[in-house]
C-alpha cells in the first residue's frame, strides 16, 4: 500500500518535526552538508590536504554560534586585511585587503540562514534545490565555498554575483582559473579553476563562465554520478601581490649602497629574488627619495594580465605614511 501525505499535512509535519527535513541534523548532530563533506574528502585523494593546507587555522578568526549576531564568522583586525561572512545570506561575504580593495560574493538563490558548523565553516543550506553551501575562511582571508550538490535533482550551473570595486572586472584564463583585474590590468584577486568530486572520489567536469560580474559554475552531475558531489569556487587574494614599505634607514640604504633588506624577502615570499633582480630601478626611486623630506621607498609588486596571460610586474614608487604605514 503507498501512503500519500498532502501537501499542506506534508509541511504541518516537518514544522512539527514528525519529519525531517532533507537538510536537518542527523542523530550524531551533523547536517546533511557536513556528512556529504567528509564522505567525498575521505574518498577523493589529495583534497583533504589542499582544504586543510589552505584553510585559515582556527585562531585566525572568530565565530559566533548564537544566532543573533549579523556576522557568523569574522577574520582580520581594523586596518589588515579582513573577511565578513553574514548570518544573512541575502548580505554578500566581503573579503577585504588592508589597502582597501574588496570583493562581495552572493550566494546563489535564498538559502537558510547562516550558521556555524565545525571547527571553521559556516552553512547555508538549500541555496539551490537539494545543494547546500559550505563557507571555509582562506589563510589569505580570502573564502572557498564548497557547493555540496546532494542529487541529480540539483542544478548544474550555480550563479556567483560579485560585488566589485569601480573599474574592476572579471577575466577568464586559458588554464581554468579567472582573475579580477583593475583600471590598470593588474591581477586583484583569482579565483582558481574549480574542481569537483563525487561520493566515490571520482572528478566530475566542471568549469567557470563570466558574464559581467556573474561568475558561473558549471558542474557536469547526472544520474550516474554517485552523490553527493564536492565542487568550489574559491576567492582568494593568492599571495599574488602586494607592496613592500621601505623606512627612511633602509630607503638611504639602498639609495647609497643598493643593499635589498631582509624584510623584501621575508615579506614578499618567494617573490623576494624577483625583486632583488630590480635593484638599480629601486636604487633609482631611493635617491630621489631622499632629498624629500617624509618621503621613502615603496615596492608593488604582482602579476598583470596582458593579452590573455599572466605577467610579472615589479614597480617601485614613494609613499609619504600611506596605508598605516609610517615613513620615518
Amino acid at each position: 500500500m503507498k501512503l500519500r501525505i498532502g501537501a499542506a499535512l506534508l509541511a504541518a509535519l516537518l514544522t512539527l518535526g514528525i519529519l525531517p527535513s532533507a537538510a536537518s541534523a542527523d542523530d550524531d548532530g551533523t547536517t546533511r552538508a557536513e556528512d556529504a563533506y567528509k564522505t567525498v574528502v575521505a574518498q577523493a585523494g589529495g583534497l583533504a590536504a589542499l582544504l586543510n593546507g589552505t584553510a585559515a587555522d582556527a585562531t585566525a578568526f572568530t565565530i559566533d554560534e548564537s544566532g543573533h549576531e549579523d556576522k557568523v564568522l569574522s577574520m582580520g583586525a581594523k586596518g589588515a586585511d579582513s573577511l565578513s561572512v553574514p548570518a544573512d545570506p541575502a548580505v554578500p561575504i566581503v573579503m577585504t585587503r588592508a589597502e582597501g580593495a574588496s570583493i562581495g560574493v552572493d550566494l546563489p538563490g535564498m538559502p537558510e540562514r547562516g550558521k556555524a558548523v565545525g571547527r571553521n565553516m559556516v552553512l547555508f543550506e538549500d541555496v539551490a534545490k537539494d545543494t547546500d553551501a559550505l563557507i571555509q575562511p582562506q589563510r589569505d582571508t580570502g573564502v572557498r565555498v564548497l557547493t555540496v550538490i546532494n542529487s541529480d535533482e540539483a542544478p548544474t550551473e550555480f550563479d556567483y554575483g560579485l560585488k566589485l570595486d569601480d573599474g574592476h572586472r572579471l577575466r577568464s584564463v586559458e588554464d581554468g582559473r579567472v582573475v579580477v583585474v583593475d583600471v590598470d590590468d593588474i591581477v586583484v584577486a583569482v579565483i582558481e579553476a574549480p574542481w569537483a568530486f563525487d561520493a566515490k572520489g571520482n572528478a566530475v567536469a566542471t568549469s567557470y563562465t563570466v558574464s559581467g560580474d556573474v561568475l558561473t559554475l558549471e558542474v557536469d552531475h547526472d544520474g550516474s554520478t554517485t552523490y553527493p558531489v564536492l565542487a568550489d569556487p574559491v576567492f582568494t587574494w593568492g599571495y599574488i601581490s602586494g607592496t613592500v614599505y621601505f623606512d627612511r634607514q633602509e630607503t638611504r640604504n639602498m639609495a647609497i649602497a643598493g643593499a635589498v633588506p631582509a624584510a623584501v624577502f621575508a615579506l614578499a615570499g618567494p617573490w623576494g629574488w624577483v625583486l632583488a633582480g630590480y635593484t638599480i630601478e629601486m636604487v633609482a626611486w631611493a635617491a630621489t627619495a631622499l632629498p624629500r623630506e617624509g618621503t621613502c621607498l615603496k615596492v608593488k609588486y604582482g602579476w598583470a594580465w596582458n593579452w590573455g596571460r599572466f605577467s610579472k610586474f615589479v614597480e617601485p614608487g614613494h609613499y609619504r605614511n600611506e596605508a598605516g604605514v609610517r615613513c620615518n
